[in-house]
C-alpha cells in the first residue's frame, strides 16, 4: 500500500521550462555564449544545473561558481514566476491529501527557490516536506529522496516517485522506491518507459490510478 508519493517538480508538478530557458539565456550573455537551442535545454532539464551549465557553455570548474550564481539570480529575481501547475495537479493533490496520503518534492532545483515557488503557487501545504538542493549542489537526487523518506518516517516498500527524467527513475531504483513516468514532462519517452518496463502516466490525473492499482 502507498504511504508517501515523493514528486519532482519541473515537469511533473509544473511547466517550468519558460523560465529555466530564460535563466540559460542570461548566462549565455553574461559569458557571450550561444549555448544550446531551447529544445534541447527542455530535453536536459532534470540534469543537475552545474552539469548542464558545463556542458552548453563549456565552462571551467573556476567559472562554474559564478555561472551558477548568475543563473540562480535571475531565476529567482525574473523568472521564478514563469510556471504553471499541470492541468487537474490541485484536484490531484487535493484527492490524495483527503485520503490521508503523505506527500513529498524532490527536486534538483535549489531549495529556497522551490520552497518560494510552492508558496506562490498554493500549494506548499499539502506536502510533508520539500527538499531541494542546497547553495552547494552537493546532493544527489537519491538524496533528496532518501531526505523525504526519513522525515515522513516511513517504508520504502510504501513509496512511490514520481518524475519525468531517466534521472528520476535511476535514483528511485538506488533508492529502492516504485516508480512512476511523467510522460508529459520533459524527459522520459514512452519507448524508454515500455522497453525498461516503467509505469507511466500521460496526465496528471492518471497518478490516483495507477497508484491504486
Amino acid at each position: 500500500m502507498c504511504k508517501l508519493i515523493i514528486f519532482d517538480f519541473d515537469g511533473t508538478i509544473a511547466d517550468t521550462s519558460k523560465g529555466i530557458i530564460d535563466s540559460f539565456r542570461c548566462v549565455g550573455e553574461h559569458y557571450g555564449k550561444k549555448g544550446w537551442s531551447d529544445e534541447k535545454i527542455i530535453r536536459n532539464i532534470g540534469n543537475p544545473l552545474p552539469f548542464n551549465l558545463k556542458k552548453m557553455y563549456g565552462l571551467s570548474d573556476s567559472e562554474l561558481t559564478e555561472a551558477i550564481a548568475v543563473y540562480r539570480s535571475y531565476y529567482s529575481e525574473e523568472a521564478y514566476d514563469k510556471v504553471s501547475l499541470y492541468p487537474g495537479f490541485i484536484e490531484l493533490i487535493k484527492d490524495l491529501s483527503e485520503k490521508g496520503m503523505l506527500m513529498a518534492v524532490a527536486t534538483l532545483k535549489a531549495n529556497k527557490i522551490v520552497q518560494k515557488m510552492m508558496k506562490m503557487l498554493d500549494i506548499d501545504c499539502y506536502f510533508d516536506s520539500i527538499n531541494g538542493v542546497g547553495d552547494a549542489d552537493a546532493e544527489s537526487k537519491a538524496d533528496l529522496i532518501d531526505r523525504a523518506i526519513t522525515h515522513a518516517g516511513v517504508e520504502r516498500r510504501s513509496v512511490v516517485m514520481v518524475g519525468d527524467a531517466v534521472s528520476d527513475y535511476e535514483s528511485s531504483i538506488a533508492c529502492g522506491v516504485k516508480f512512476v513516468a511523467a510522460i508529459y514532462g520533459f524527459g522520459i519517452s514512452v519507448d524508454y518507459c515500455v522497453n525498461h518496463r516503467i509505469k507511466y502516466i500521460s496526465k496528471v490525473t492518471d497518478l490516483m490510478r495507477v497508484v491504486c492499482e
